[in-house]
């Protein structure tokens, strides 16, 4: 051994070592992660998807090649329409859906894809929140919705062999990026902020036959003034399927909606005027 060969060498190695570990912990910040949200919207009864990204990634790092999002909500009790996606030329759909799996029996879970694959339009920033899409329920609040996460009991391999894992591939990322949600992962439309209550003007609002081949009627009691609404029908896609102007009275109303000409299908019916929004249960046409 050469004397003092090692005396001054491991400040020489530790000077190099730190750099190398800088190095290697800005790559790894630099990979970063996403995270998925939901929220619920009073004012216009709607639930919006977005994505808060831990890291800044640029063209042409933020190429984002592939992304699911799925939601699970209380059995037979949501259906989802009026999609509408929320950044310019990045489009979601419906993907699957699987209603009361045998591992999760309370729950359904509808999945939405990523359509516009390979996608240079989402811009991702560090603390930035980008709203993705929004959707509603055909029907009356059914309660909480939750994105699922990595404990959930329907994760692969389940009874129905489907995917339902949440990712997002993006090219800065090197796969896929996400890592959780924000929060508990949840919207809950039952709790109200709000001071006006649609049921209040309209009350014991109901329609029959459901379901129905021909006529629909819908009676309820109007505490409002009189005035037209417009009476929409949307099909479980959320595309507009028929529209109408019906007249609200005060007092009792027993309105009637032609359905013979429509596809069977299920529907929702949707009444609009004024500060008045209210959407009905699903409706079954045969």
């Amino acid at each position: 051994m050469i004397p003092g060969f090692f005396k001054n060498k491991p400040v020489v190695i530790m000077k190099k070592f730190i750099p190398f570990c800088l190095f290697f912990l800005s790559v790894f910040v630099a990979f970063g992660q996403v995270q998925y949200q939901i929220e619920w919207q009073e004012t216009n009864q709607t639930y919006v998807v977005s994505l808060v990204s831990q890291a800044t990634w640029e063209s042409p790092q933020n190429i984002t090649s592939t992304a699911q999002i799925t939601i699970k909500a209380p059995t037979g009790s949501f259906e989802p329409v009026n999609l509408t996606n929320l950044q310019p030329n990045v489009v979601f759909e419906l993907n699957s859906r699987h209603d009361a799996p045998e591992e999760a029996p309370a729950f359904d879970y509808i999945s939405f894809g990523l359509q516009t694959m390979g996608t240079g339009d989402l811009h991702y920033e560090s603390g930035k929140t980008i709203p993705l899409f929004s959707f509603q329920n055909a029907g009356d609040c059914s309660g909480a919705l939750f994105l699922v996460d990595s404990n959930d009991p329907f994760m692969p391999p389940n009874s129905k062999m489907a995917n339902i894992a949440n990712q997002i591939t993006i090219l800065g990322a090197q796969g896929n990026a996400w890592v959780g949600n924000v929060g508990e992962g949840k919207a809950d439309c039952s709790f109200s902020t709000g001071t006006k209550d649609e049921t209040l003007l309209a009350r014991g609002m109901s329609l029959f036959p459901n379901p129905v081949k021909d006529q629909l009627f819908v009676t309820f009691e109007w505490a409002g003034p009189a005035g037209d609404m417009e009476a929409i029908l949307y099909d479980v896609l959320g595309k507009e399927a028929w529209r109408g102007t019906v007249q609200f009275a005060p007092g009792a109303n027993r309105i009637r909606i032609d359905m013979k000409d429509l596809r069977a299908g299920v529907y929702s019916l949707r009444f609009e005027g004024g500060d008045f929004e209210h959407t009905l249960q699903r409706v079954v046409k045969n």
